[in-house]
């Protein structure tokens, strides 16, 4: 893990840092009230990406089917004041900008060590969802040797939660050059680029097991 911790301060560290102008543009932007119920945090973030059009990640260790319905009242406001909100729905959990034009919820856990970590991607042109999240929860060790061992040394697994509706709508928009790049990123400019906003990295715990959950819906 000490290792992984490295490789990711060095990736920061190379890539720069971010724009700040751009971040300061997303959070003064204003939003509209809105009332949602839904079941969990996570299907409220879905929701509130889906009302303002705002690309929103979300990085949390939870339990399957513990999850509570939630009532969700926002009074318009800024996005500052909307992510606010949105954090105060999920304990020790903070918010920040990413590459200036997405929010990332983040709670500590072993879920936020899996997003920030660097990966090789291969690259894509005119990609869907699909085939974005397809290659990354399905692929095999030399695809991704980071992920799997990241996997490996934490002992988790890869989870996929499938309702049936996931890629509707789903068109050939993504388009990203090769090259080192953070899985929470990928994440964020794949869904910024189609038709969805949301994106999720979810640790599950379940009897003792590790299990990994990536969204792109």
């Amino acid at each position: 893990m000490r290792k992984i911790m490295i490789f990711v301060f060095l990736f920061l560290l190379v890539n720069g840092k971010p724009n700040f102008s751009m971040a300061q543009n997303l959070v003064d932007k204003r939003v509209e009230a809105m009332h949602i119920e839904e079941l969990g945090i996570s299907g409220v973030l879905r929701e509130v990406s889906k009302q303002t059009n705002l690309t929103i990640g979300l990085e949390m260790d939870l339990i399957i089917g513990k999850e509570k319905r939630i009532s969700f009242d926002f009074h318009g406001g800024t996005v500052a004041d909307l992510a606010n909100l949105c954090t105060s729905l999920l304990q020790g959990a903070s918010w920040r900008i990413v590459d200036g034009r997405s929010i990332v919820i983040s709670q500590p856990g072993k879920a936020l060590l899996l997003a920030e970590l660097p990966i090789e991607f291969s690259g894509v042109i005119n990609a869907t969802r699909r085939q974005i999240w397809f290659d990354l929860m399905w692929s095999d060790l030399s695809n991704h040797p980071e992920i799997e061992g990241w996997l490996r040394s934490e002992n988790c697994r890869r989870l996929a939660l499938l309702g049936g509706h996931e890629w509707q709508g789903d068109s050939q928009s993504i388009s990203i050059p090769k090259g080192m790049i953070s899985l929470e990123h990928l994440l964020a400019v794949a869904a910024e680029s189609s038709d969805v906003h949301y994106w999720s990295v979810l640790k599950n715990t379940r009897e003792e097991q590790c299990e990994i959950i990536l969204t792109l819906w």
